[in-house]
């Protein structure tokens, strides 16, 4: 696992699941206070926010973490680490907001001077901005701690009038800075954690953005906006067989995992002539994925996946309760190929003797 991926993980698995001590937050920078949205550039093409106190207890949430952590070791062993190194409240935690942004700029010719320029196929720069009770030493101290563990470093500089650090392993690094005394911004790139920490144009300010927040609300728990990439949209006319004029604007989230996992997906289409042959094709795809889903005694949860039409989107919902989530997760796990070589996985934590 890279590091930006590790330290995604570690942050994500703090804000989740586990308890830590209870300090107050300190900021040490004078600039404008950014919390949450306001973080997030304008340039964002998808945003995921999750509410923390209201899917942390979550039964899913609950049941997924339980699982990965018995089925890799060695993540376990880290979020161990973890835990001793890093002091963070997670059950004290508010928010979580992840965000894609453009594509990371690339050059095709090493010490080239032309501009870098971002490939088709290039990564797109990540950001992930957490609000809760932290202090900006010790989260420093914690970076430090792990990146230090794999022969890293932590530096730090001064941009516009914000800290901004780096932790850096070999070629591969993690850029970090605090918006306010409880919120940080981590990213994939130094360049897009500066725009984030500044005072440019944000997401929040785009009125496509907000028109489809209004459309979702961002009370939900968990909640996600995303622009569709072009060649999604030629692919799924190709796939129509040229009868849509053109492909998706945006796909909006949102979901409530409290007793299982309800689902209200919308499909933004840019006219209702093309939403309407969107939901004539996707009627026709479900019908194929109910017959489908028979063959593995799926059949019911596949029939609560409805699509209908609402003006110039097309609506998918579906409400699934523990039982059917747990009837999927055992279906899968009988298709996975056993791995003989494995060592057995640890006992869950606090499980009996």
């Amino acid at each position: 696992m890279n590091l930006a991926r590790r330290f995604a993980v570690a942050v994500l698995l703090a804000a989740l699941l586990a308890p830590g001590c209870k300090k107050k937050s300190a900021g040490s920078s004078n600039a404008p206070e950014i919390s949450g949205l306001g973080a997030v550039p304008v340039s964002a093409d998808v945003v995921v926010s999750f509410d923390v106190p209201a899917i942390a207890g979550a039964p899913l949430v609950q049941q997924a973490a339980a699982k990965l952590l018995l089925r890799d070791a060695s993540l376990a062993s880290r979020w161990d680490r973890l835990r001793t190194a890093c002091k963070l409240d997670p059950m004290a935690m508010k928010n979580v907001v992840l965000a894609l942004g453009p594509a990371v700029a690339t050059t095709t010719a090493k010490g080239s001077a032309a501009p870098l320029t971002a490939a088709p196929d290039a990564g797109k720069a990540v950001l992930m901005v957490v609000t809760g009770p932290l202090v900006e030493s010790d989260f420093a101290s914690c970076v430090r701690s792990m990146v230090g563990a794999g022969g890293g470093s932590l530096t730090a500089k001064t941009v516009a009038g914000r800290t901004i650090y780096e932790a850096k392993e070999g070629l591969r690094g993690v850029w970090f800075g605090f918006g306010k005394a409880d919120t940080v911004v981590l990213g994939s790139t130094e360049a897009y954690v500066a725009e984030a920490l500044g005072t440019g144009p944000k997401i929040s300010n785009n009125s496509d953005f907000s028109a489809w927040l209004a459309l979702i609300g961002n009370g939900s728990p968990l909640w996600a906006i995303g622009r569709v990439d072009q060649r999604v949209g030629e692919g799924l006319i190709k796939a129509t067989n040229g009868k849509l004029a053109a492909g998706p604007r945006a796909i909006l989230l949102k979901a409530d995992l409290k007793d299982g996992l309800k689902v209200d997906l919308q499909v933004q289409m840019g006219t209702g002539a093309d939403a309407k042959e969107l939901e004539s094709f996707v009627d026709t795809q479900l019908g194929l994925l109910q017959m489908a889903a028979q063959w593995k005694k799926l059949g019911p949860l596949a029939s609560k996946l409805k699509a209908s039409l609402r003006g110039t989107s097309v609506l998918f919902v579906a409400d699934w309760t523990m039982d059917d989530l747990n009837q999927l997760l055992s279906v899968i796990d009988s298709a996975a190929p056993a791995d003989e070589t494995a060592p057995p996985s640890p006992a869950a934590p606090g499980a009996g003797n």
